[in-house]
């Protein structure tokens, strides 16, 4: 693979020192993380030690984007430190979330020959699966899985390699060495200073997400991004085909990848649908709902989402009526259905959706960015979208925009990447007292910044253009 770095064709060996200290630093940051006892209960610590390495790679990023220390040298030294940080975090346990045991149970689900959606992990069926490992740890136990076909594919993967905490993460891994390939060669294509590749790599919600606490956007993220590339490189067939395991991972993928459909592509893309439903309809057999806590979740999950808890709020202060709309049976698990509040909001992000969609699938023609990633940015504005509208913004949800800002970098979401690891903080009390309690000055402390920077970009186009292109 060739890595492009304009004006330094003669490959020159030298090292940018700067570079390298933010390095060491951030190295060492990520070896004193390790040795946190407990960081969900001893918050401050782990958020005073995240915010030194954040620092230490938003200095990086600013030199990048500056084009200081470019060259293959300099790539090497990032791609080599960017892999330490993994390997330091791959054998730890993960701190803020449990979903990877869902992960591992699900993988032995599907390995007993067992139909991963028809039981929740507590039905009877399923007790001489339990253990005293994997079993207790998983959230809503009540809830049958929520992630698609391919996602379980990975999970059975992982069990024949032995099941276990590390064996996932080296699956991860493995994976993201290709997507970080493929961004290399879209870096290329677009003729962007390799370096930029650092912006992905070395960026700390990435890595500790993904090797702290197991999360699986990283397989979605390839297919997705492995799409995109090939849709630039005018393989519209292999372009739809990459985005049905994206899509059988995670559903977001689908609604990113709107910008890059072209009216030729109707017809191939109601061929992606059949296969998307020739893959699901196996597991709906004898009345099985494929993803069934999928539908828990939409109806019913909300957290830290900051447009949510203000327009709800607001529509509580209107009279408007609350209707049962049943008791439905998920699976064996009873989830009741409301029209409310919620219920509105919900009506109200898919209108604002639609709305941003339309509008961005119009404007990219015209968009101030270069032609080749006009594509890119609209599909970035619609998922920078979802993600601020949605009930529920976990910190590994904005793992879905950092691969953006390699190509059209933004400071605001730059940031958030930080600040979002402040909604942790709901933790050490729900730890210690079982009390899930969010607070409005922490949503303050997260969202502040963050929209006060993307208002900033947003009134200062033309000196962000000139800045980052």
């Amino acid at each position: 693979m060739r890595i492009y770095t304009p004006n330094n064709r003669n490959h020159k060996k030298n090292i940018s020192i700067i570079n390298l200290t933010l390095l060491l630093f951030s190295l060492a940051g990520y070896i004193i993380l390790t040795s946190i006892d407990n960081p969900a209960i001893h918050f401050p610590q782990y958020i005073l030690l995240i915010m030194f390495i954040s620092i230490t790679y938003f200095y990086l990023v600013l030199r990048i984007l500056k084009n200081k220390a470019k060259g293959i040298w300099n790539i090497l030294i990032v791609l080599l430190f960017s892999f330490i940080f993994r390997i330091i975090l791959i054998n730890q346990a993960p701190w803020f979330s449990n979903d990877v045991y869902r992960y591992l149970w699900d993988g032995r689900v599907s390995d007993a020959g067992l139909n991963p959606y028809r039981y929740p992990p507590e039905h009877e069926q399923l007790i001489e699966l339990r253990d005293g490992m994997i079993y207790p740890q998983i959230n809503y136990p009540e809830i049958a899985t929520v992630y698609p076909p391919v996602a379980q594919f990975f999970f059975w993967i992982n069990f024949q390699f032995g099941n276990s905490l590390v064996s996932w993460k080296i699956v991860l891994l493995i994976m993201e060495i290709f997507l970080t390939l493929v961004l290399f060669k879209l870096i290329a294509l677009f003729k962007f200073d390799s370096m930029r590749i650092a912006i992905y790599t070395a960026n700390p919600l990435v890595i500790t997400e993904t090797y702290l606490n197991g999360h699986l956007e990283i397989l979605a993220l390839l297919f997705l991004w492995l799409a995109i590339y090939l849709f630039h490189i005018r393989r519209e067939w292999l372009s739809i085909l990459a985005l049905i395991p994206a899509f059988l991972v995670k559903f977001l993928p689908v609604l990113i990848f709107l910008p890059f459909l072209r009216p030729k592509t109707g017809k191939k893309f109601l061929i992606f649908g059949a296969i998307c439903a020739a893959i699901v309809l196996p597991f709906a057999f004898s009345g099985v709902i494929p993803m069934s806590g999928f539908f828990s979740y939409v109806n019913r999950w909300s957290f830290n989402g900051a447009v949510f808890k203000v327009i709800t709020s607001l529509l509580y202060m209107f009279p408007l009526k609350v209707i049962n709309l049943g008791i439905y049976n998920l699976n064996d698990h009873l989830e009741s259905v409301y029209i409310n509040q919620e219920f509105y909001y919900k009506i109200i992000v898919v209108i604002i959706l639609l709305i941003v969609i339309i509008d961005q699938l119009r404007k990219s023609r015209f968009s101030f960015y270069p032609a080749g990633i006009r594509p890119l940015h609209a599909a970035m504005i619609i998922t920078g979208t979802f993600l601020l509208l949605t009930p529920t913004l976990h910190p590994w949800y904005i793992l879905w925009i950092i691969p953006f800002l390699v190509f059209t970098p933004k400071w605001s979401w730059l940031v958030f990447t930080f600040l979002i690891q402040l909604s942790y903080q709901v933790l050490p009390n729900y730890l210690l007292h079982g009390i899930w309690q969010e607070q409005a000055w922490i949503l303050f402390l997260e969202y502040g910044p963050f929209y006060g920077i993307l208002i900033w970009e947003y009134l200062d186009r033309q000196r962000i253009k000139g800045w980052f292109l």
